[in-house]
């Protein structure tokens, strides 16, 4: 597993070392001056997660899983968030799952006599609630920025959404309102049991403003 990570981050095959602890040191070491969001689906053992927990302040670590995986909770400090979502044998039974704001999506896949077509749709109702949930947060985030900036008459300027950041222009004697506002908004887009922290970066182009 951290083996792919490493190869996702551009690590040649003859620097990655054999040992699985050296491999998360270096791991940890690459990471630990970005800003990365790292989504482990449907996890089945703490020991699977652990390696991928940085500890870097700009790193989230996001896992979901159909287990409590207290390991992680007890010893590694992880945050467990239950979402009250249907299983997918609710979800075979209403032929659809929803996001946490209630947008549904069908899913006729979970009926289907081929094996192959009804694991598709578990898989699909398994991540759906919670990909879809996140879609919605950034939508709604979005909605509400181009209102707030309109309604400061600033110039700022939404460009763009990648996943979960999203891209401005804006002058620079606006930088300081305009990130207040950005932060503002995105952190405040819904009331859940785990704070959404937002991370603002500023430069001449996309790669500077990454940092």
């Amino acid at each position: 597993m951290i083996r792919r990570f490493l190869d996702a981050l551009g690590v040649p095959e003859h620097r990655i070392p054999t040992s699985a602890d050296a491999q998360a040191d270096l791991y940890r070491s690459l990471l630990a001056e970005r800003r990365v969001l790292i989504v482990l689906d449907n996890a089945r053992d703490p020991d699977q997660v652990r390696p991928l927990l940085t500890g870097a302040p700009g790193c989230l670590t996001i896992v979901t899983s159909r287990d409590p995986l207290t390991g992680l909770i007890a010893v590694d400090g992880a945050h467990p968030l239950m979402l009250d979502l249907v299983t997918v044998d609710e979800a075979r039974q209403k032929g659809f799952v929803e996001t946490l704001f209630g947008r549904r999506r069908y899913i006729p896949e979970l009926r289907d006599r081929n094996f192959s077509i009804r694991s598709f749709g578990e898989r699909t109702a398994t991540n759906s609630p919670l990909q879809g949930s996140a879609a919605d947060l950034i939508k709604i985030a979005m909605i509400r920025i181009h209102a707030a900036l309109k309604q400061a008459n600033l110039r700022t300027k939404m460009l763009l959404q990648v996943h979960d950041e999203l891209v401005f222009e804006t002058p620079e004697h606006e930088r300081s309102d305009a990130a207040a506002l950005v932060k503002r908004e995105m952190e405040g887009v819904a009331d859940l049991r785990v704070p959404l922290v937002v991370t603002i970066g500023a430069g001449k182009n996309w790669i500077d403003a990454k940092g």
